[in-house]
Order: C-alpha cells, then sequence, then structure tokens
C-alpha cells in the first residue's frame, strides 16, 4: 500500500475481546480493501495545549525528541486547529516517549498544557 488511500483504525483492544473478527470481516465486506491487517501493541499519546496554535516547528520538535530517544513514530496526526499532536507508538516505548515529550515541552509553561494516554493496543490499516 502508498498510503495515498490509507486509512487507520486505532481500538483498545479490550473493546474487541470479543467482536474483533466480526469487525474485521465487516470492514473487508463493505471497503473491499487491497491490504488489510491488525497489528497489536500500539499506544497512543497525545500532546496537547492551546499555545501550540500557529507556532512553527512544534511536531518538528515532538519527532525530534522521540527520534533522539530512540522510538519509531508509527503514526502522527494534527487537527486543524494544531492544538494537539498525536503520536502512535510501540506500547513498549510508550513511558520513554512521554518521559521524552515532557522533557521536551517542560520549559514552554503554557504551550504544551499535558500529554494525555491513551494505550490502544490495537491498530487496524486498511
Amino acid at each position: 500500500a502508498t498510503g495515498i488511500d490509507a486509512i487507520t483504525l486505532v481500538v483498545r483492544t479490550e473493546q474487541l475481546a470479543t467482536t474483533r473478527e466480526q469487525i474485521f470481516e465487516d470492514i473487508t465486506a463493505q471497503c473491499r480493501p487491497n491490504d488489510i491487517e491488525i497489528e497489536d501493541g500500539y499506544s497512543m499519546i497525545a500532546t496537547v495545549g492551546q499555545g501550540m496554535q500557529g507556532r512553527i516547528g512544534m511536531a518538528a520538535r515532538l519527532c525530534h525528541a522521540l527520534a533522539t530517544e530512540g522510538i519509531c513514530i508509527h503514526l502522527i496526526d494534527q487537527g486543524s486547529p494544531e492544538n494537539n499532536i498525536i503520536v502512535g507508538v510501540r506500547s513498549d516505548d510508550h513511558e520513554r516517549a512521554v518521559r521524552a515529550i515532557y522533557a521536551e515541552f517542560d520549559e514552554d509553561t503554557g504551550i504544551v498544557e499535558y500529554s494525555s494516554i491513551f494505550e490502544g493496543e490495537l491498530a487496524a490499516s486498511v
């Protein structure tokens, strides 16, 4: 897949305990993708702050902080209001990633208000 027409869904593993296979079949039937895969073991980290809006280089700083720690970003999203950046990392890297993000933005009081954590354990790429 090129990623040009890709969709990624992130769902907590426990929410799929009894419906995982049915959801997989439904997505396959409705969307008829060329490829579909389900991967476990990811965590989502949302870095949020009103002070991020319109500031050049916020995503670069976040990515650099994670790269410096040797953490691979598997998914990244920034909403159009530019007040949050969400990254998906391997669950094994979750705590180190949060620490790296806090360390990067620690001195920018008011820019990044907090980093909220969503430990989603399953990402499905369609």
